[in-house]
């Protein structure tokens, strides 16, 4: 289905395929320019870019820095700079189909090429000295072959060109653009212009404007010595400026080169591009019209508003004397503004009459019709006026009578069927002055014959006001062959007569018959303009209720409606001013009000029929908007006359209070005293029986009637005695148990001596309820005070179910009668009261109060919202009240806590009265919908880039976090959840962290987790954001938590180097889905269901390590060095093995500590040795290289001893991640070796002495 189209075009170009294609300063920064990264511009002996700005977008410049004059010429050489400049693109090339004609120009001849619609070619020669000249009329030409010969001549009118294959077959060939006129090439071959050719000229010796010719080639460009080309060109492969020649414009190509002697580029600045116009275009392609942007009516005749039928806009049918109108709901700037309308016509079906006026109209008058048949609903017929407020009409005249100066019309050449005429401003029906227009029988006729819908001719009105002063008509058809002028340029405001430009036009299409007929129909319709606005807020009818019955010595008492929807049901409550007529309105007939509704009394003094009506509105009137009138229980009806009478009754029924009886309600009878036109007594002292009888005035119906004197006065005619004194006044008592708009009607038929007397009066009265009382029906849980914590506020339940932030739920409010004087417009208070099921009223507001927690605690007010039937949410600001018990909404609060709504109808909105509201109770207390968790914990490697296991592994930044926030249904943030005790959730307890490794099950197990599972609360920000944090930090009980992998014995392929990450192998945070439920149910997970929270995170990669320290022998009388090695366990040839660690940074000698001897043996004891002992060396030059050396002094005696390092030893060793299980007891130790002094070699035995390798 389609719907109205809002579109951005720019004036002079045809197509808009391309948005990003054309002429503008970001396509063309400077002179010439590359489109790609490595695009590169040559610059041959004194070529020369003549601008101001030396930086050119490509990927580099060659060029002669030793030229006499600078390659960017005034502002000096070049320099390349990036990015490149942007790339256009055009799409797929176009090409002619079939086999189109071909056109062929001979020596010195001549030829013309008309713009036609389908303009597909085969070929376009122009031989020596010949001239083609083509009237492209804006439109789009497909030519597989242009071939210009020597001295040819080529006129381009507007348009696009794509040629497939652009030949130069001679010298000096001209190409002229006529001034005005906007030229567009698409070249798919590359082409070269011939030496000594003009392009883009307005005549053999004017060049024109750079911005009129754009070129757009698919492969390369040569320009030929000493041409000269003003224009832009965009080629995607390369263009060559050759020796002499000048392009005046800019270049921008993949490479471009400018050939030596003098090949020049002047660069001009692209101009501002035009004012865009925005383009309304409908295409009826759809079943309903819609309200939106159409106002309709009908003036006369069987037929209607005008409607969709068959996809197309009807305006008339074929019955006869038929006045209709569509207005585009658009205001339509009239001064500096260029319009252009264009429509398909279809007018068929009948017996060619009369046809349809595209009408402008001043925007300050409410559009309406004119005269139907020949006036086609512009100009005046006879005592009908002309259109409201009309400033032109362009007619489609059928039958031929608009351009005829009969029936009121002025001026016209006379009759003149199959037409198209011109009429301009008039008021009333005066004016409306015939301007120009065709002759008769245009061919072919403006209507068809038959029933098939034709004959589909497209028209184009344009409407040029730009240039002040003038105000430039012209009128075009299409009917198959391209656009032709039926009514030429003409200056509207020069013609005698002519009203001046109003501010802003409406834009109207009348359709009209009379004796003769057509179906008359509108499809693809557009409205372009350079400034086209909303027309903002309207009025859409204005509305008159009254009794109906009034005296001329008595003012009638008057409702005004201003209605902004067909049915009433929404009105303007905003402030409005009227003009309102008939003269005598007690209040002045200029009035402003708000609330949408005036209630003021007419007086007319002299017994007449007056007709009730609006002048003039702001905000305006709806566009072909009439005024409607409700007297005394009727409908609604455009009859809005009052008869004025001089004799009846007289009474005023105050306003009401729904069950609340008035008394003391004078009931008089009247007649006018001639001389002091006052109301005097009609008759003397007397009991008299009335008729009385009750109507339903607003709403219409209803199960309730009045009461007086304790009678119900039904809605036909109930007798009921009245005493009346000597002033003709009885007194009456009324009450109503319903609210409403109500009247009452009293008529006295006289007997006896007053036989043939008939009295009437009536009189209109409101009933209004005394409040409103707001409730939630099937509430579980209630709660009586704003305090978290206690039975009395828990969280909201509706039948059943927990209602939390952004749940919605039902709301219901009831409009309530009187009870008692004083009585709290409260929940509370009104919980008993009464109902009024009469009672509606639009746009009652309610606010929506935060109770707690309190702004002084930082509270946030949240917003309550409504639950359309669409599946959409709106802000609660106001409701409708409808009829009946109640009026039930669902409605939801976005936010935590305690809250209040307060309906307060808008003052006087009810019939010119106020009605009272009311104020819910606690509504609440509302909780998070569900709770959300994020963590920021990772790893921090404990040994430069990684951690071994053994060794305890911290976290960056100290201790891992989570942050918990409470969200409403929606997703957003319930920021009043950290607020005091509206938060319920304990510190959570964290589960073990857990290793996700694929294949590793050991090395999982043996993870340990050291530190406290239950999380320590951070200290809150004091912001109102709906989260707090916890973290696992240290807190001078208990350490920060940390990892630890036990060693282990044997190792295997599960303690190869893992890399953790939080994307692949990671660790795992888990906090069960109980330790994220708060004491309201609420739990982590958006789904529905509470869920665990788990966080992956890494930071470190995972190693095995050991140090290795071997024995070793020697001298007894020099020093020993035992080698150590720190080794990690590795995959090496497809085996794990042990293999050399790099990159550690915690192994240092002053971590491996003090060397320990132990285990003397021989002749060697302690005192053998100095203290300490021995050192840790650096290693000597060896392959393979140990990481250092355990360097023992000489004894001078024989002996062993067993070596080891205090860092892998004692109680709390400061490496124990190196240790290793060396002697296979499934026990990790430190390493040890046993040194041997007093023998030349290595001994034997030390074979048997290496430690034990088991994997």
């Amino acid at each position: 289905m389609c719907r109205i189209l809002l579109s951005v075009l720019m004036l002079g170009w045809v197509v808009s395929a391309w948005a990003d294609l054309g002429i503008n300063a970001d396509n063309f920064p400077n002179g010439i320019q590359s489109h790609t990264n490595n695009g590169k511009i040559t610059f041959g002996w004194n070529g020369v870019l003549e601008t101001d700005n030396q930086q050119v977008r490509a990927g580099s410049i060659v060029q002669n820095l030793s030229q006499p004059t600078p390659t960017c010429g005034a502002s000096g050489f070049c320099q390349a700079i990036s990015p490149a400049a942007p790339k256009q693109d055009a799409g797929s090339f176009r090409s002619a189909s079939g086999s189109p004609p071909s056109v062929n120009v001979g020596y010195r001849g001549s030829a013309a090429v008309n713009a036609n619609g389908s303009n597909e070619y085969k070929n376009w020669d122009v031989g020596q000295e010949a001239t083609l000249t083509i009237n492209g009329n804006g439109e789009t030409f497909l030519i597989d072959k242009l071939d210009l010969a020597y001295r040819a001549t080529l006129v381009l009118g507007g348009g696009d060109y794509w040629i497939d294959e652009i030949k130069f077959s001679g010298s000096e060939v001209k190409i002229i653009i006529p001034a005005g006129e906007t030229v567009r090439i698409f070249a798919k071959k590359s082409f070269s212009v011939s030496f000594k050719s003009i392009i883009n000229y307005r005549d053999a010796a004017t060049p024109g404007l750079p911005e009129q010719l754009f070129i757009y080639a698919y492969d390369d460009v040569t320009v030929d010595n000493q041409s000269l080309i003003p224009g832009y060109i965009y080629s995607r492969k390369k263009v060559t400026i050759g020796n002499a020649a000048t392009w005046k414009g800019a270049i921008t190509a993949d490479d471009v080169t400018l050939e030596s002697s003098g090949a020049r580029v002047i660069y001009a600045v692209p101009p501002e591009p035009p004012a865009p116009q925005t383009c309304l275009g409908d295409d009826f392609n759809r079943l309903a019209l819609g309200s939106s942007d159409w106002a309709v009516t009908s003036r006369n005749g069987s037929f209607g508003v005008p409607k969709i039928v068959g996809n197309r806009l009807r305006l008339t049918n074929n019955s006869g004397n038929v006045a209709t109108g569509a207005t585009l709901q658009r205001l339509v700037p009239a001064s500096a503004n260029f319009v252009q309308v264009e429509f398909k016509y279809y007018a068929y079906g009948g017996n060619g009459a009369d046809g349809v006026a595209v009408t402008f109209s001043d925007a300050t008058q409410t559009p309406q019709p004119g005269g139907y048949g020949g006036s086609l609903g512009y100009a005046q017929n006879g005592s009908i006026s002309g259109f409201s407020g009309g400033w032109l009409a362009v007619a489609l005249d059928e039958y031929g009578n608009f351009s005829n100066p009969t029936e009121g019309r002025v001026g016209g050449p006379g009759f003149r069927q199959d037409s198209v005429s011109v009429r301009g401003s008039g008021s009333g029906t005066t004016g409306y002055r015939y301007l120009a227009g065709t002759a008769a029988n245009l061919s072919p006729g403006i209507d068809i014959s038959g029933g098939t819908a034709g004959p589909g001719h497209t028209y184009r009105i344009t409407l040029d006001n730009t240039v002040a002063g003038k105000a430039m008509l012209k009128v075009e058809r299409n009917t198959g062959a391209g656009f032709t002028t039926l009514v030429s340029s003409f200056d509207v405001l020069a013609s005698s007569g002519q009203a001046a430009l109003p501010a802003n036009f409406y834009l109207t299409f009348t359709g009209s018959t009379g004796g003769s007929n057509n179906i008359h129909e509108l499809d693809d319709l557009q409205v372009c303009a350079t400034r086209m606005d909303p027309v903002g807020q309207q009025i859409d009818h204005y509305e008159f209720v009254h009794a109906g019955n009034a005296l001329t010595c008595n003012p009638l008492s008057v409702e005004v409606r201003a209605c902004l929807n067909a049915d009433c049901s929404l009105r303007h409550t905003d402030p409005v001013s009227v003009t309102l007529s008939p003269s005598g309105w007690e209040g002045g007939s200029s009035r402003t009000f708000s609330g949408g509704t005036l209630v003021d009394n007419l007086r007319v003094t002299t017994a007449q029929t007056v007709t009730l009506g609006v002048s003039n509105s702001s905000p305006p009137l709806k566009a072909l908007s009439q005024t409607l009138c409700k007297v005394g229980a009727a409908p609604l009806s455009t009859n809005c006359s009052v008869a004025f009478a001089d004799s009846g009754f007289i009474f005023d029924v105050p306003t009401l209070l729904a069950r609340k009886e008035q008394t003391g309600i004078a009931l008089q009878a009247v007649r006018k005293d001639n001389a002091t036109q006052r109301c005097v007594p009609a008759f003397g002292p007397a009991t008299r029986t009335l008729q009385f009888s009750s109507g339903h005035v607003d709403p219409g119906s209803g199960s309730m009637r009045p009461w007086i004197n304790d009678t119900e006065i039904l809605a036909s005619p109930t007798a009921l005695p009245l005493v009346f004194d000597n002033q003709a006044t009885a007194w009456l008592k009324v009450r109503y148990d319903d609210a409403g708009l109500m009247q009452l009607n009293a008529r006295f038929d006289g007997t006896g001596l007053e036989s043939g007397l008939v009295m009437t009066g009536t009189d209109q009265f409101v009933s209004m309820p005394y409040g409103l009382h707001m409730f939630i029906p099937e509430q579980d849980s209630a709660c009586s005070t704003a305090t978290v914590g206690n039975d009395d506020c828990a969280a909201l339940r509706v039948k059943g179910q927990r209602v939390a932030a952004g749940d919605d739920f039902p709301l219901s409010i009831r409009a309530v009668a009187w009870q008692a004087d004083g009585e709290a417009l409260t929940a509370a208070a009104l919980s008993d009261n009464e109902a009024t099921p009469n009672f509606e009223l639009a746009s009652i507001g309610l606010t929506g109060t935060l109770v707690a927690p309190t702004p002084a605690e930082g509270g946030v007010a949240g917003s309550f919202y409504r639950h359309n039937a669409d599946g959409s949410r709106t802000v609660l600001a106001s409701y409708d009240h409808v009829r009946g018990a109640s009026t039930d909404l669902t409605v939801s609060q976005g936010e935590v806590g305690i809250f209040q709504l307060t309906a307060t109808p808008v003052a006087g909105s009810y019939h010119g009265q106020t009605v009272g509201g009311g104020t819910s109770a606690l509504i609440g207390r509302f909780t998070p919908a569900y709770l959300g968790v994020t963590s920021s914990a990772s790893l921090a490697p404990a040994c430069g880039a990684f951690s071994y296991q053994g060794q305890l592994i911290g976290f960056a930044g100290g201790q891992p976090q989570i942050a918990v926030t409470g969200f409403n249904r929606q997703g957003a943030v319930t920021r009043n959840y950290d607020r005091g005790a509206f938060w319920r959730l304990a510190p959570p307890q964290r589960q073990p962290y857990s290793l996700i490794a694929a294949g590793r099950p050991n090395l999982a197990a043996r993870l340990q987790s050291l530190g406290d599972a239950e999380s320590l609360a951070i200290v809150d920000s004091g912001a109102a954001d709906g989260r707090r944090a916890f973290d696992w930090r240290a807190d001078g009980v208990r350490p920060a938590d940390a990892l630890r992998w036990q060693l282990p014995s044997p190792p295997s392929d599960e303690d190869l180097p893992l890399v953790l990450t939080a994307a692949g192998e990671h660790v795992r945070l888990r906090i069960g889905a109980s330790e994220l439920t708060d004491l309201d149910g609420t739990c982590y997970g958006s789904g529905g269901a509470c869920q665990d929270f788990e966080h992956a995170f890494g930071g470190t990669e995972l190693r095995l390590g050991r140090l290795r320290l071997d024995a070793a022998s020697g001298p007894q009388n020099q020093a020993l060095d035992l080698p150590y090695w720190l080794e990690s366990w590795q995959s090496q040839g497809g085996s794990s093995v042990w293999g050399e660690t790099l990159g550690d940074t915690c192994s240092t000698p002053a971590a491996l500590g003090q060397v320990v001897l132990s285990g003397f043996s021989g002749g060697l004891q302690a005192s053998d040795f100095p203290t300490p002992p021995g050192s840790l060396e650096a290693p000597p030059v060896a392959t393979p290289t140990p990481s250092g050396v355990v360097r023992l002094p000489a004894p001078n005696k024989s002996g062993s001893v067993l070596a080891t390092l205090s860092g892998l030893n004692g109680a709390s060793p400061a490496l124990p991640w190196l240790w290793f299980d060396w002697n296979g007891d499934g026990t990790p130790e430190a390493a040890s070796a046993r040194a041997t002094f007093g023998v030349q070699a290595v001994q034997r035995a030390l074979i048997f002495r290496r430690e034990l390798y088991r994997q």
